[in-house]
């Protein structure tokens, strides 16, 4: 089933079409600005997604699980995308981020093929300019607590966690008597 978002719709609601199975295709027209909560999780079937340059929220989950989505184009304007926005994605390999992107939540992309590519690839990662959350994008990228990122310009580089340090132990002199 394809669907036409009309025009005059302005935000896409939280649960919208969530677990619609047979929306295969959703065009979203020019004038919606927000992508509510889950507004399309768990639509299995989907496999194109229209996004207008209206767009400037992607909230959580809005396309968690849609499991047949092969690629996704975020058109410049969209400051945000939310924690698990296209989590588990299983096809998810394509997706295009603008430099207008400000902020992404949590493991927006966890369990995505594109995840999965960028964490194979070497250790620098090109961002958007502008990127402000860096701390979310080190939880996006698998870098836990410890880790380090060195920017210089639009590269980020990875850098593991450094491993505790023990503290020397002091000799003991086993005949001292203090």
């Amino acid at each position: 089933t394809k669907y036409v978002i009309p025009d005059g719709v302005t935000s896409i609601g939280d649960m919208a079409f969530k677990h619609c199975t047979n929306l295969t295709e959703i065009t979203i027209s020019d004038g919606v600005t927000s992508i509510g909560d889950m507004a399309f999780s768990y639509c299995t079937s989907l496999i194109e997604v229209i996004l207008p340059d209206s767009l400037t929220h992607i909230k959580s989950e809005a396309f968690e699980y849609c499991n047949a989505l092969p690629e996704i184009t975020i058109p410049n304007g969209v400051t945000s995308i939310g924690k698990y926005a296209f989590a588990h994605c299983d096809l998810l390999s394509s997706i295009v981020i603008p430099d207008s992107v400000a902020e992404i939540g949590s493991y927006a992309f966890l369990g995505t093929p594109w995840l999965a590519l960028r964490q194979e690839e070497n250790p620098f990662v090109i961002i958007p300019n502008g990127y402000k959350t860096i701390d979310e994008y080190m939880k996006i990228h698998g870098l836990g607590k410890g880790a380090t990122l060195n920017i210089k310009n639009d590269l980020v580089q990875k850098t593991p966690p450094t491993p505790p340090q023990r503290e020397e132990a002091s000799e003991i002199d086993p005949l001292s008597s203090n």
